[in-house]
């Protein structure tokens, strides 16, 4: 029963050997397939992403073309009010001149009667928010204001001092005809901002009586209602419009907090250049495009000098447009956080994250088809390599069959720098063991004979059963001697089995080495004669004395 346990337990350590390296083929198998299946995805993936990009360059070349049309378009609104602003206050300067009967005399009209004809305008012109003559020394002479009860002519006691404000100064240095246009600001009065915060500009022209000046005539158009219907270009859009002057100081933004840094002190840090340095060194440097930066996409448009008041200088030949708010910048901006942000963003992480996301219910089916279809290539492979196993593999003992070995020698020797050496081997007593034990035990001793063979080869060695009881080795890179060496630990090897394994019968090997450096010319066939030849002198000096069978086994147990 011992014996009975021992050779089940060899089994067993065989059995696992084998399921081993098979199941070694199936890892490397299943990792190959998922490797293919990760590539395949990942250029499905790549694909969808690349047509996806194409789409979205015209979708973001579209959105930009929509928005460069709306920029256009508050432009010529810009355009459009500052030049009728020139033309007013150009028609006003023609009345506040001499009348027809007082032509001659070199008097203007008298300040009642121009602040009846300012009320009278502004009766009809409530986009403006006021009209003053200023006199030559900054002292406001006449003033009439458009107020939420109607016009309002300012009483002498109500008039200010505007000598020291910018527009003031630099109109009172013009010449005769020119245009002063401001800086668009909040308005102020008596040294206060007007509170609710009133954004107007200014348009001035000097006045002469003669050669010297007069004054100046100063009208303040209102921007609520201009800037109002500029941020209602952005409704129903993922855009947000800014207007900044050229300072960078917000006039127009979504977040009332940003505004009019150019007027309140609290706001004077807040400038577009600190809240986005890169989109407006870009605006610098270019008076239209659009820029990608992190927060998203900026579209944007200069409003300069040169189309506003155009028609103005052309109708009315103005000699000079003195321009103070320099470039006015309008934009618009798409965050990267809105529906369509995606398309100016340059985070190529982010992108490829909305790809999956976008597609994950194509991309999950073509895993679910894929996790389908591999199970079908990998049991075709298993099919295949287990076919190839049975056709190069002797199905007794395990090792390579004649044909398997001999091609392997065949290539082995077609490099003639390669030493190869021959052993052949026969497994004595085969006969008597079948006859004695049966052919199973016979079938044993060829099982185990092949097995200590394998231990003690080298892995570049190759081992095949020739046929019935014989085997063949070839030593890769061996001389005849050192096979003779490796021989001995297979002999080594076959001692220590007959004397620890209690087996019916003792394993007893015949061997010949051959080595290529004996023959002439380098043919296996004459390789295997060589070896074989040998081994039968030496199986004949073995048989002498020859014992397979332990007598003293109970049973001939196996």
């Amino acid at each position: 029963m011992i014996d009975q346990r021992d050779r089940q337990n060899r089994d067993v350590g065989r059995s696992e050997r084998s399921h081993a390296r098979k199941e070694a083929i199936r890892v490397k198998d299943i990792a190959f397939y998922t490797a293919l299946m990760f590539v395949i995805l990942a250029t499905l993936i790549w694909l969808i992403a690349y047509v996806d990009e194409k789409s979205n360059a015209a979708l973001e070349a579209s959105i930009v073309d929509k928005e460069m049309h709306i920029l256009s378009a508050e432009a010529k609104l810009f355009s459009t009010s500052f030049d009728e602003a020139v033309s007013d206050l150009l028609y006003l300067k023609t009345l506040i001149l001499k009348d027809s009967n007082a032509q001659m005399t070199g008097q203007m009209l008298s300040d009642d009667i121009m602040s009846q004809n300012f009320a009278d305008f502004l009766s009809t012109h409530s986009h403006y928010d006021q009209v003053r003559f200023i006199g030559s020394d900054g002292m406001e002479r006449v003033r009439v204001v458009n107020t939420m009860s109607g016009v309002e002519i300012v009483s002498e006691t109500g008039l200010q001092d505007k000598r020291a404000r910018e527009y003031f100064i630099k109109t009172r240095e013009l010449i005769d005809g020119a245009v002063h246009i401001s800086a668009l600001d909040l308005n102020v009065e008596n040294d206060d901002i007007e509170i609710p915060y009133n954004p107007v500009v200014r348009f001035s022209t000097p006045i002469y009586n003669g050669e010297e000046a007069e004054g100046i005539l100063v009208i303040n158009y209102k921007l609520n209602d201009l800037l109002m219907l500029y941020k209602q270009f952005s409704e129903g859009t993922d855009s947000e419009l800014y207007l900044l002057d050229s300072d960078g100081y917000y006039l127009v933004s979504p977040d009332p907090s940003q505004t009019w840094g150019n007027s309140i002190a609290d706001h004077s840090a807040i400038t577009f250049g600190r809240v986005d340095p890169l989109a407006w060194v870009a605006m610098l440097e270019h008076d239209a495009g659009q820029v990608h930066t992190e927060a998203g996409g900026y579209i944007f448009q200069a409003l300069l000098q040169e189309a506003v008041a155009s028609e103005s200088t052309v109708l009315h030949t103005v000699p000079l447009i003195a321009y103070d708010p320099g470039r006015l910048m309008m934009v618009s901006f798409i965050s990267k956080t809105s529906e369509t942000g995606y398309l100016f963003s340059d985070d190529s992480m982010a992108l490829l994250i909305r790809v999956i996301q976008r597609y994950k219910w194509f991309l999950i089916m073509a895993v679910v088809v894929m996790m389908g279809f591999f199970p079908f290539l990998l049991s075709r492979r298993f099919t295949r390599a287990k076919i190839k196993r049975f056709s190069e593999i002797d199905s007794l003992t395990g090792v390579y069959n004649r044909r398997k070995g001999f091609d392997m020698l065949e290539a082995i020797l077609s490099d003639y720098d390669e030493q190869l050496s021959i052993c052949f081997i026969d497994v004595n007593g085969l006969k008597v063991v079948n006859d004695t034990l049966g052919h199973e035990a016979g079938d044993k001793l060829l099982q185990t004979s092949a097995e200590l063979l394998k231990q003690k080869i080298r892995n570049e060695d190759v081992l095949c059963r020739f046929g019935g009881d014989e085997f063949v080795i070839g030593f890769v890179g061996t001389t005849p001697q050192e096979a003779e060496v490796i021989w001995k630990r297979i002999l080594e090897g076959v001692q220590r089995f007959n004397q620890t394994e209690e087996t019916a019968f003792i394993i007893s090997l015949s061997h010949g080495v051959s080595g290529i450096s004996e023959l002439s010319q380098v043919n296996l066939e004459a390789l295997i004669h060589l070896a074989d030849e040998r081994m039968y002198r030496e199986k004949a000096v073995i048989k002498r004395n020859l014992q397979v069978i332990r007598r003293d086994t109970p049973d001939y147990m196996i």
